[in-house]
Order: structure tokens, then sequence, then C-alpha cells
């Protein structure tokens, strides 16, 4: 039996996963299988009459899905034409639960669009994106993308790995970054939607190649993001495997400005990070290896009201520009315990076992990250996950002329950059993912008002 078939979380106990073995495409010149994960929702009631319909009209909507539990809802249409991309056609994913809309795109498994009420009830879009595929795919700024096999950056674009060198595409000068220069975020992931009592969204599923980028070893990837019924969170589910070992290390890319109006600077907003250290960087924002202690520093966010960005985006070099590029060490990672055993791969038996418990031991290790606050429409949002560091970005390259530039902030819950390079910063053993062992990585975001002053 394919050992992906178990990767589900408890929350989507409705879905029918399927596996399959699919040989890889010839060009790459691989001759053993790949088992990739496949899902098949039935949580969708396609009975005649019932409230899911396939439309057959010529209009874009695909799929659609209307009175589902507890006010959750779902489209999929067409993003741009038809065979957008090298005859491929990107699939968007509008998923509501009645407060909170999220747009997905099966175009590097991006989060899209999050729009949710001020404190007045207005409700507004609060991620930057681009507004067609041509931006989206000639104005790459990683928005709102999945981004690996490894996120953040890999020094010089190279790493030994078993006593063999790796070189990687390199696409930050010197060095990789977010995965090269065709990374998770340039690709089509399949993306299947679902819905059940306790959530609305897509699972998109992906088959990286041996030699991708680089990198070793064939990778099945799975990102399931879930809108909550009833409570508005939103959830990023990332689970993996691999046939030869490999580095993993994923994160989203999303950009945030909560104020509603996405040409206003986020100088105004306020934001908390649970982080008594960041990686001091040297050249090019490779970490050193030392943990720098934030207090006293600009980098010290962690007053529980918030700390104006405004304040703190001009005092500090974000790698030629002023703002946040930096990785915080979030409170509660413990790099000892980190060495013995790794906090987000494990054998895949564990996994089996665990199958059926009340709650995944992935979600349960979530600590909380951050806590971001725009005053002015009393949006906020916090930010729990299971990674060791979150990458705060202040959109320091964005384009001025555009105006982007400081217009967002990236909250990047990830593994710490060069680990892959550098024992200093971690168990090189937390960013390896190996044969018969599962990658996971969890994170979510809750939206809520704060009251008027």
């Amino acid at each position: 039996m394919c050992p992906l078939s178990f990767l589900v979380s408890n929350v989507f106990e409705r879905y029918v996963f399927i596996c399959a073995l699919r040989q890889l495409n010839e060009s790459f010149g691989v001759t053993t299988a790949l088992c990739s994960l496949t899902s098949r929702l039935i949580s969708y009631n396609r009975t005649p009459g019932g409230p899911c319909t396939n439309l057959t009209s010529p209009v874009d909507f695909v799929m659609s899905c209307d009175g589902a539990p507890g006010g959750l809802r779902i489209t999929e249409s067409l993003f741009g034409k038809q065979g957008g991309i090298d005859g491929i056609s990107v699939h968007r994913y509008d998923c509501s639960n009645g407060r909170v809309h999220v747009s997905l795109l099966d175009f590097g498994a991006t989060l899209f669009s999050v729009q949710v009420p001020d404190r007045d009830g207005k409700i507004e879009e609060v991620t930057l994106n681009v507004t067609s595929l041509d931006q989206l795919l000639h104005k790459n700024m990683y928005f709102g993308s999945t981004v690996g096999r490894v996120a953040n950056r890999v020094a010089n674009g190279r790493f030994t790995l078993d006593g063999k060198v790796y070189t990687l595409a390199k696409n930050n000068g010197p060095n990789h970054l977010h995965g090269g220069k065709e990374g998770f975020d340039q690709k089509i992931w399949k993306g299947y939607p679902f819905t059940s009592a306790s959530a609305v969204g897509v699972c998109f599923t992906l088959d990286s190649p041996d030699g991708e980028e680089g990198y070793p070893g064939n990778v099945a990837i799975q990102v399931t993001y879930s809108l909550l019924a009833g409570e508005d969170v939103l959830e990023m589910d990332v689970k993996a495997e691999t046939d030869a070992a490999t580095p993993l290390a994923l994160s989203n890319h999303a950009y945030w400005n909560l104020s509603g109006n996405l040409k206003n600077k986020i100088y105004d907003h306020k934001l908390r990070v649970a982080a008594s250290s960041i990686l001091e960087v040297g050249p090019h924002q490779i970490p050193t290896g030392v943990f720098q202690p934030v207090l006293q520093t600009p980098f010290d966010l962690r007053a529980e009201e918030g700390i104006s960005l405004g304040d703190r985006i001009q005092q500090i070099d974000g790698g030629g520009k002023a703002g946040f590029d930096h990785c915080f060490v979030v409170d509660g990672y413990d790099r000892a315990a980190s060495r013995e055993k790794s906090e987000h791969v494990r054998d895949a038996e564990d996994e089996v076992q665990e199958k059926g418990s009340p709650e995944s031991w992935i979600r349960a290790r979530a600590r909380f990250m951050a806590t971001l606050v725009d005053p002015k429409s009393g949006r906020a949002m916090d930010v729990r996950g299971t990674q060791p560091g979150l990458q705060v970005y202040t959109a320091n390259w964005l384009d001025e002329e555009d105006g982007q530039q400081h217009a967002a902030v990236c909250l990047e819950t990830e593994f710490f950059p060069n680990a892959v390079n550098d024992p200093k910063v971690g168990s090189v053993d937390d960013v390896i993912l190996r044969p018969g062992q599962i990658y996971r990585h969890f994170t979510s975001h809750r939206f809520y008002n704060l009251p008027k002053p």
C-alpha cells in the first residue's frame, strides 16, 4: 500500500484519498515510479437535486457548492483564459464561511485573496496580490505562494548531503531563494476542493521529480488550506514524503495589509512577535549562526500591545533597503531537544498509529508566533505554527513606483534559513526528509476585531 494513503487530517474525516502509482515524465529520465497523493472528496452531495451541482453552462464556473454545513461555500472557476500556461488552465477556488472569504489558486498552491470584516462589519481585502494571470507569471514576488523545496536562502546555492555535493539554481545573487528559478510557486498543482461539517477548503498536491532545481529525490507534497466553520480561522497543513534523502522546508509567502486599503503603508500596523532572539545575518541576508538577543534593539517586538512598524522599519537594514527581512526565533523552540528529535519530521509508522486521535500531534504542537493589528480598522490576526522560525519581511523590495514598498508585511513560518549548511542554526536532520519519514508543517491564522478605543 502506498504510505501516502494515510495522510489525512482528522478534521477532514469525510475525504476519500486514493493513492495511485504514476510514472514520472520521461523527459526527466526517471524510470522509478513515484507514489502520487491524489484526493477525491465525498463531502459534496452530488445526488440529484442536492446542494452541489456541476455546471455545464458557458460561464467560467466549472463547479459550485452551496448549502454546505455552517454556511460554508466554495466555487471553482478558471483564472485567466483556458489553457493559460503552456496549454494548462489555472483554477481559482473561492471559499467562504459567511464572514471570511478566501481565494486560492492551483498555480503555486497560492493564497490569492483573503477578505475579512473590520470592526464595523465592512469586508475588505487584506492581502497583496496581482490581478491577472499574466502579472502572476511576469511579476513574481511570491505573492501568497507556497515556496519550496526550501524556503528562504541556501548560501551559494549548494549543500552537502550524505557525502555528496548538490548544486542548486541560483536566483538571488550568489544564493538559492525559495526553491529556485522554478520552485513550487511556479508549478500548477492539482486542486481538490472539499467541505466537511467543520471546514471548507482545497487540498493541493504536487509531485516534484528527482533533480528538480538541483534537489535529489522524488517528493510528493500535499498542502491543505482549510477555512473553519464557526470561527474565523484559516489553516495551512503541509505533508510530504520522499523516496530519497532531500532537504525540505516549505513556507507560505502571503503579504498582509489589514487596513483594507492596499495602497496604504503598514507604518501604522502594530506587530507583536513572540521571539527573544533573531538570527543575525551577514552579507546577502545569510545567517551567521549567531542567535542575537532582541533586548534593547529595534528587533524587540515582544510588547503585548505590539510595536508600530513605522517606528522600526527605518531603523533596520533589510539587505540594502530599509525594513525587516529577518528570521525571528520563536519562543518555546528547544534547540537541544530538536537535535535529539525533529519537531516536524517523523517516521511514517508513527503517523499511522496516531490516525483517528482527537487532535493531531502536529496541531497540538502549534505555538503562538505573532499578532498583527491595524488599529484604525480594528482588524487583528494571530499567527500560530509548528516551525521554529518566523521570517518578517516588510516588502522592502516591492516596486517603489507602484507604491507597494512597505505596503504589506510577510509573516513566513519556516525553518531557519541555510540550516542545511550550518549546524549552528539547527540540526541538519530538521531540514532533511528521508524515505519512510513524513514531513509536517502546520500554520493557522485567526482573524478578529478589536473594540473601538
